[in-house]
């Protein structure tokens, strides 16, 4: 599986005299693997999250995400409503056709 990188910040691992370790007072950054997951909440309740395994695209965020995870969901929230932020993925013409289709 592809995944992206962060740059994180961690503590540096320091010798100290006598040859324990100790922690430093000096964060250091480093490039460390990320992973991109999907997920949704509500008052009382939260989706189940999506492993999203490449760059997320609209077709992809269509098959992996809207009918097997948002429309369960949905349905579990009496008088729920869907929002979502205008990432691309999420603003594409496929999107929209595939939550007007099943009235979102």
């Amino acid at each position: 599986m592809k995944v992206g990188s962060a740059l994180v910040p961690v503590m540096a691992v320091c010798w100290s005299e006598g040859g324990q370790v100790s922690t430093c007072n000096q964060p250091v950054s480093v490039w460390t693997p990320g992973i991109m997951v999907w997920g949704s909440i509500s008052y009382d309740s939260r989706s189940t999250l999506v492993v999203i395994p490449l760059t997320l695209t609209a077709n992809l965020y269509v098959s992996l995400v809207i009918p097997p995870v948002v429309l369960p969901f949905l349905n579990s929230i009496q008088g729920g409503v869907f929002q979502q932020d205008n990432a691309r993925p999420h603003t594409a013409v496929v999107i929209q056709h595939a939550l007007q289709s099943v009235d979102i």
